[in-house]
């Protein structure tokens, strides 16, 4: 029984090849010519057939459903000529003999998909190609990034490619690898069989492209146009780009590590914060190019045009600056230590204040050194092996968490820690502060921005002179603070005044209509995010309310606008404030016009010893304090500064410091806030 069991059971083989036939049983009876297609490409997948393959033995089972099985009838001829096999074609199904057959003509077929593998390969290369030079005049094509990416991988040559304009931000195309079989593959263990060499994009035309983040290490970009391209964040580490145009390229924090830019063209090109460690320019034109915390220790700059280009805080330790032009040229803190050499090279009116030398003869062989701006005791500083950093604070008004920073900030060893106060709120004002620190010759500059937009042009003008600018309180604009600051350290406004509003919601007595005067701050542009929240938390909360009046106040000087206001709308019973100063301009107003016993104020105020004292005096008017940490963001802020000035990361990082806000009626916990300050 087990034996006739055995017999009766299809083999794997047999198996198999039942599968194959109803599959392609299955497709050949769809009518639909489209949906037959589809589905023949989509039974190849599932059964890991090559399609070529998979086609052929549709196509012989078509042909037997018309005229029998065509392989079949040539055996049986043989079956009648040899009688010593006719018994052995007798035990044989023809199912059988057809599975057999049909596992040849498989096995053919797979071959055949092998020999001609070579054969489709140059037939994708061509159409990548063709994509390409297609695509020539569009500005973004997946597929040409596709065909490009497919080119660079198999090593294929895309010299005189055309892309202008073209969207191809991180795109690959490094280094290729081809396969060797030479005694260097065994030099080392394991044997390594494959060898990367540049793709070759020489003589491109990429002008005005979009290469943003690009991975084009060590490619060939010879006499490449590249005019006006955005190169930004792009790894080009050992590329050759000799005789390229990169005028006016965006290369910003651009990895360009040992590449090769003999006789290129940079003018006007911006490569602040990049990389360009030993990197080849000699002869290069890099007229006005924008150089500012560029690295380029070991670069070799000989007979390279850089006249008018920034290279403040450049470094340039151990630089071939043999016959370079840098007349006109910024090197304020520049570092040209470590030998390099500026034998012969131009700097008549170059600006080398707070540059650092190895020696005093270093400067006086370079061609028009006397008309060069420099310090006045620049020689006696070149012994010094370190020079302590100069930090200051920029207060923009004398709100408690100013001096919460500068505590924080003193606590931190060897550096020059100072406060300068601006003559009055407003961007102009913080404007020219920031010029009379950067004409000072500061390291760091500290500052709460007095708006995310409008103080930007001078927090630019010191990042491009040399200064390390860190935020604190309030960040820049995303764009702009990733290019011209190094970190910020800020709490969620936003989510500070939702809090604090949630607070006063939930604070309120029962039945107590919420009559509001605002004091909200919004002058400042800075303080509209607080605003934002206190509206979504009022809408969030479905309780009934009103803004009976609001006032523009936000100095000191402003109190008579809040007693107005106050005096005005007898029915206001809380006043929400948006700043520090904001809220004790309205703690002002209220005892003032002896109002304590019946207004309540809800203000972002910072955590102090008397604004606690406030807080927990039952006859005061004020109901919350934010504790932001500021001690804590005043030694991080500086000790960011002094890394970073020291040679450590330069990329933009934004911090977000936890808050917590605090009520009067939780005595117990404002009392533990005020206890860790304190420690």
């Amino acid at each position: 029984m087990k034996k006739e069991q055995q017999q009766s059971d299809p083999t794997v083989f047999e198996s198999a090849f039942m599968q194959l036939e109803e599959s392609v049983k299955k497709v050949a009876a769809i009518p639909d010519l489209a949906q037959r297609e589809y589905e023949l490409n989509q039974e190849a997948k599932r059964l890991d057939i090559p399609l070529d393959g998979y086609r052929r033995m549709f196509n012989s089972v078509i042909e037997q459903s018309h005229s029998g099985h065509y392989l079949v009838r040539p055996f049986k001829q043989i079956d009648r000529k040899l009688g010593t096999l006719v018994e052995y074609w007798k035990n044989i199904s023809l199912f059988k003999l057809v599975a057999l057959l049909g596992q040849v003509t498989l096995l053919l077929a797979m071959s055949s998909y092998f020999i001609d593998a070579s054969k489709r390969h140059q037939q994708a290369m061509n159409e990548a190609k063709q994509t390409i030079k297609r695509l020539e005049g569009s500005q973004f094509s997946q597929d040409r990034i596709n065909a490009l990416m497919l080119l660079g991988q198999n090593c294929e040559d895309i010299t005189g490619v055309k892309a202008p304009g073209a969207v191809l931000s991180g795109i690959e195309l490094d280094n290729c690898k081809h396969w060797q079989i030479s005694p260097d593959a065994f030099k080392q263990f394991p044997p390594q069989f494959t060898k990367a060499q540049p793709t070759k994009l020489s003589h491109a035309n990429l002008a005005g492209s979009d290469l943003k983040g690009a991975n084009l290490r060590g490619v060939d970009l010879r006499g490449a146009n590249l005019a006006k391209a955005n190169l930004a964040d792009a790894n080009l580490a050992g590329a050759n780009l000799e005789g390229a145009n990169l005028e006016g390229a965006n290369l910003r924090r651009a990895n360009l590590e040992k590449a090769v830019l003999v006789g290129a063209n940079l003018s006007r090109s911006d490569l602040g914060q990049a990389n360009l460690r030993e990197i080849n320019m000699k002869s290069a034109i890099a007229h006005q190019a924008n150089l500012v915390w560029a690295t380029l220790a070991g670069a070799n700059l000989r007979e390279a045009d850089l006249s008018g280009a920034n290279l403040n805080r450049a470094d340039l330790r151990g630089a071939e600056l043999y016959e370079t032009n840098l007349s006109e040229a910024s090197l304020r803190y520049a570092d040209l230590r470590q030998r390099a050499n500026l034998r012969k090279a131009i700097v008549m009116n170059a600006d080398f204040h707070e540059a650092r030398f190895w020696s005093v003869s270093q400067l006086e062989r370079a061609y028009g050194w006397e008309k060069t701006k420099r310090n006045g005791n620049w020689e006696a500083n070149i012994s010094q092996l370190q020079a302590t950093p100069k930090v200051v604070l920029i207060k923009s008004n004398e709100e408690s968490v100013y001096h919460s920073y500068a505590r924080g900030m003193r606590g931190v060893a060897d550096t020059k820690i100072s406060t300068v106060k601006s003559k009055s709120s407003g961007v102009q004002a913080e404007s020219k502060t920031i010029e009379q620190l950067i004409a000072q010759g500061v390291d760091a500059i500290l500052l709460r921005p007095e708006d995310p937009i409008k103080s930007v042009p001078s927090i630019r003008a010191a990042y491009e002179s040399g200064v390390v600018v860190i935020t604190i309180g309030d960040c820049l604009n995303p764009t702009d603070a990733k290019r011209y600051v190094f970190a910020c350290y800020e709490s969620d406004s936003f989510q500070m005044g939702y809090d604090l509003t949630k607070l006063m919601v939930k604070n309120r007595k029962t039945q107590q209509a919420l009559n509001l005067g605002l004091v909200d701050s919004v002058e400042l542009g800075r303080t509209y995010d607080y605003f934002r929240g206190f509206e979504q938390a009022m809408a969030d909360a479905k309780v009934p309310w009103s803004e009976v009046a609001s006032t523009k106040a936000y100095r000191m000087t402003d109190v008579k606008q809040v007693k107005e206001m106050l005096q005005n709308y007898p029915m206001i019973n809380l006043l929400w404030a948006g700043t520090d100063t904001a809220t004790s301009i309205a703690v002002q107003a209220v005892q003032e016009l002896g109002l304590s016993d019946r207004i309540k104020i809800y203000g972002i105020v910072n955590l102090t010893p008397a604004k606690v004292g406030m807080l927990l005096d039952a006859n005061d008017p004020l109901e919350s304090i934010v504790d932001e940490h500021p001690q804590q963001v005043g030694a991080k802020a500086v000790a960011a500064a002094i890394s970073i000035l020291n040679g450590g990361t330069v990329e933009y990082k934004r911090n977000l410091i936890p808050h917590r806000v605090l009520g009067s009626f939780d005595r117990k916990a404002v009392g533990s806030a005020l206890e860790e300050r304190l420690r």
